[in-house]
């Protein structure tokens, strides 16, 4: 056996018995995580040689490197640990922990855990749930004979249609208007016959969001849903690296009392579905004609006028006890002018 060969012997048994089998995982069990949580990748390395050190290791995001020799590039926002694991006459593991500790839309992607040519891999899902922005109107419109299609755009800051048109009245001589705000206590006034045009919206987000509306009337125990079947547009954000991928939803809906049968006080709700954060929906009130009941006040109302009555009152007893100290005060000072006026 000739030199050359005995080296490319030595070169493959080297290349078979320091093959290290490799593992990354993910505390967060392959499950989506939320931005602003904090996630450890894992990678344990099981290897026959125990000379292996931990130089070698190396975290790619996306095939940029992120961390090498147990030591991350950006401390802010990672960590690594190296831990020792179980070492036997054959055998040695260690294992590596890669800390995220908020995690961004940028770390969404392919991580790789590298070591001595043995490599593994894992995709690190990432979402982003979207905020619902304020609710708009979006028209104002005065329904025709045919159904509800005589809409005129309007000036969101002032409700006034503009333009003109036909329909069975004159839009541009009496426009059509609305009051109130939305809110609880000063609701928008449909009694009219006017129709609201809505849109609601979110902000930028992932996975795409579904919104949908509800109404909750005063007479009703339960929400319902409203036009379940219309369809969300959806628009992708801009190219920036923070929102890549990322999308808004918007869905739109025409408020007529008698078309959904509304009477009195209803709450309409625009929120993701399948979502209970808070920030995912927004709501306003309307007010329709019949069954007008005075709204009863909310608990947290309820709790300030409490506040706000003992304060008046603890005002009221302080002010009697002054008034009534500052009463015996002149009543001595009288007696003693009289007694000396005797003396």
């Amino acid at each position: 056996m000739n030199l050359s060969t005995w080296v490319y012997l030595s070169l493959f048994v080297s290349a078979v018995f320091t093959r290290s089998e490799i593992a990354l995982t993910s505390d967060s069990s392959d499950s989506p995580v939320l931005i602003g949580q904090s996630v450890t990748l894992r990678c344990t390395v099981s290897s026959r040689f125990a000379h292996q050190t931990n130089l070698s290791i190396i975290f790619l995001q996306n095939g940029t490197m992120k961390a090498e020799n147990c030591k991350a590039y950006n401390t802010e926002r990672y960590e690594v640990t190296c831990e020792a694991g179980g070492n036997t006459i054959n055998s040695s593991t260690q294992t590596y922990l890669f800390h995220i500790k908020s995690i961004s839309w940028t770390d969404r992607g392919k991580w790789t855990c590298l070591l001595s040519g043995s490599s593994s891999d894992i995709f690190l899902e990432v979402h982003v749930p979207p905020k619902m922005a304020p609710i708009q109107v979006s028209r104002i419109a005065l329904p025709s004979s045919g159904g509800l299609s005589s809409a005129r755009g309007t000036d969101p800051h002032t409700n006034n249609v503009g333009g003109g048109g036909s329909g069975g009245a004159d839009l541009a001589s009496h426009p059509p208007r609305i009051y109130g705000l939305g809110t609880r206590t000063n609701p928008y006034d449909l009694r009219s016959g006017v129709e609201l045009h809505l849109i609601c919206r979110t902000d930028c987000g992932y996975p795409r969001a579904l919104p949908e509306w509800t109404v909750n009337n005063m007479s009703e125990s339960q929400p319902r849903k409203l036009d379940p079947k219309r369809n969300v547009v959806t628009q992708t954000c801009d190219g920036k690296i923070e929102t890549r991928n990322m999308s808004t939803s918007m869905v739109t809906l025409k408020v007529h009392c008698e078309a959904f049968h509304l009477t009195g006080i209803n709450k309409l709700r625009c929120a993701i579905a399948d979502s209970n954060e808070p920030a995912a929906s927004k709501h306003i009130y309307i007010l329709c004609p019949g069954g007008e009941i005075p709204m009863t006040l909310t608990s947290g109302e309820m709790i300030g006028l409490g506040v706000a009555a003992i304060a008046l009152f603890s005002l009221f007893i302080t002010g009697c006890i002054l008034l009534r100290g500052r009463s015996k005060e002149s009543a001595i000072i009288s007696s003693s002018h009289t007694r000396a006026e005797l003396v």
